[in-house]
């Protein structure tokens, strides 16, 4: 296998003119790819705020009406970001009131 594949090649130690020809294409190549590569700017209008994503525990006589008031968010967003398909809620169950 090491003949059939020249494997040999890579136990002989680098000359240092070979070292330095390789470290020459290197750099060389790195400045080619700076050169190439425009800067990343960012538009101000791209950035956004951070959100934080809120979660409800819901506690006895809590309804969706009743938590759609609290944090000033509709029933309808409230059933959509959990997949509520009707309006029973569970003690102990966790809402996603906003992401």
């Amino acid at each position: 296998m090491i003949e059939r594949y020249h494997l040999d090649q890579y136990d002989r130690r680098e000359t240092p003119k070979e070292k330095v020809v390789r470290e020459e294409v290197v750099k060389e190549e790195i400045v080619q790819n700076v050169q190439e590569t425009p800067p990343a700017t960012v538009k101000t209008e791209e950035i956004k705020s951070p959100l934080a994503m809120r979660i409800h525990e819901v506690k006895a006589q809590e309804t969706l009406y009743s938590l759609s008031k609290l944090y000033n968010v509709s029933v309808e967003q409230i059933k959509s970001l959990n997949g509520l398909t009707d309006e029973a809620l569970s003690l102990g169950q966790l809402l996603v009131i906003s992401k």
